[in-house]
């Protein structure tokens, strides 16, 4: 049984027992009225009368005392919910220091395996020589470049195809020294046109002048990029070379 539930029924008893008290008290008067009085109604009048004050004193300590409690009641009602508040922090809390414990043993691992293979390293150490050899090796058996649009998946080689090296910029360079024995077509027309006819040997000399000089200026140009593609031949043909004897000297 509850404090509760017991001021209750000692209150509810309390007010039975004056109900009681009363009943009779009235009907005492009623009965000292009608009869004569003598000395034994008055003394019981008066013992009911002394028991009806000490019910309602008591009763009213006991309804202090439901009120008191009522109070604290409430106050347990808000002490219970700011500890059910607290629960669901400590729960939020502890989810996130397992989540946190999980992450750390992980990075722990991870670091462990990381200063394993560093103190590998450090016990055995691998030549330089032997890096760029091995490296050389995979340039030039493996493509390290990759078209714009290739992406993982593709069953293509992640080189770039003819077209995409004909769209780019050394294959455009063709087109620029077409466009620009056009351009001095144009140019060498137009002069032409408006030259006056009674003076032909002038722009024939300058026209001459004119394509000797364009001529010149294209001829340097395809020279200068038939001694780079030279040259590039050449760096390749040493790399083959070296490479060749390297491969040579390791199977050796």
């Amino acid at each position: 049984m509850t404090v509760n539930q017991y001021i209750k029924d000692v209150i509810l008893g309390l007010i039975n027992e004056i109900e009681q008290l009363s009943k009779s008290l009235i009907e005492n008067m009623i009965n000292n009225k009608r009869l004569r009085p003598n000395s034994g109604h008055t003394v019981n009048l008066t013992e009911l009368g002394d028991s009806l004050v000490a019910k309602n004193a008591q009763l009213k300590k006991s309804i202090k005392l439901a009120m008191e409690m009522e109070e604290m009641a409430k106050k347990v009602d808000l002490l219970n919910l700011d500890i059910s508040r607290a629960d669901e922090e400590i729960k939020h809390l502890t989810k996130s220091f397992k989540e946190a414990e999980h992450i750390l043993a992980t990075a722990i691992y991870q670091a462990k395996q990381k200063l394993a293979l560093i103190r590998q390293a450090n016990a055995h150490p691998v030549p330089s020589e032997e890096l760029i050899k091995y490296a050389y090796k995979i340039s030039s058996c493996h493509s390290v470049a990759a078209p714009y649009n290739w992406e993982q998946g593709d069953l293509r080689r992640p080189y770039p195809t003819d077209i995409e090296m004909r769209s780019g910029f050394i294959g455009q360079m063709g087109g620029f020294v077409t466009s620009m024995a056009t351009t001095g077509q144009q140019q060498q027309s137009s002069y032409n046109a408006q030259a006056a006819p009674n003076s032909s040997q002038q722009p024939m000399v300058e026209d001459h002048v004119f394509t000797k000089g364009f001529l010149e200026s294209v001829h340097s140009s395809i020279d200068s990029k038939a001694t780079i593609s030279k040259d590039n031949i050449e760096d390749v043909e040493v790399m083959s070379t070296d490479s060749s004897s390297s491969s040579s000297s390791d199977s050796q």
